[in-house]
């Protein structure tokens, strides 16, 4: 899915709030830009779908937590920081940012390493028959004859397609996440059904 370019200086003037319990690890800070306090920050999915070229409230996360394929909400022992970024752009392999607050390379080398959380609210909505990784995490799975296979714990990308992880008890199954095995997916119901058998 590709996003709207953003606006390039859009004013951010509202007041800083508490982190929202729906935030959700989407990169991370891999060091200072320039001189000028720009940092450069590495998505955790590509950089052309990042949530974070359009997203304009940032958390930035101290002690991350991370999971298989999709990364969870950091632990309540984590200390996260609201920034108001005024841009964001891909720069060659990666993306740029500048944050008010951040007016030097100093200030942008001392976020290196922190994870970045943006609200699930300030997700841009998906088109048609896509989805958010974070939206599947949780899901019952139901399989052929309506046999409740487990619920989804992550998923993963093996480069061809995405795959469900559907946990049940003691027992893995790996779900491909394409049309030739999912049926129907619910997400007000919590709910996806599966062309998928029991037994493989």
């Amino acid at each position: 899915m590709s996003l709207p370019p953003p606006d390039r200086e859009a004013p951010i003037t509202e007041a800083l709030s508490a982190r929202p319990v729906d935030t959700i690890a989407v990169g991370r800070i891999r060091g200072a830009w320039g001189i000028a306090g720009s940092f450069k920050i590495e998505p955790f999915n590509s950089l052309h779908d990042s949530v974070l070229r359009t997203a304009r409230r940032w958390w930035l996360v101290s002690a991350p937590e991370s999971v298989m394929g999709v990364r969870p909400r950091s632990s309540a022992k984590a200390v996260a920081s609201e920034y108001r970024i005024t841009r964001c752009r891909i720069h060659s392999d990666t993306l740029v940012a500048q944050a008010q607050g951040v007016s030097d390379r100093t200030a942008a080398e001392a976020l290196k390493g922190l994870e970045v959380h943006v609200s699930r609210a300030d997700f841009p909505k998906p088109a048609e028959g896509e989805y958010y990784w974070i939206d599947l995490v949780g899901c019952a799975v139901w399989g052929q004859n309506d046999i409740v296979l487990g619920s989804v714990s992550a998923l993963d990308d093996h480069g061809a397609h995405s795959i469900l992880i559907v946990v049940d008890g003691e027992r893995e199954r790996l779900v491909p996440f394409v049309g030739d095995y999912i049926v129907a997916v619910d997400l007000e119901a919590r709910l996806i059904r599966v062309d998928w058998h029991a037994d493989w």
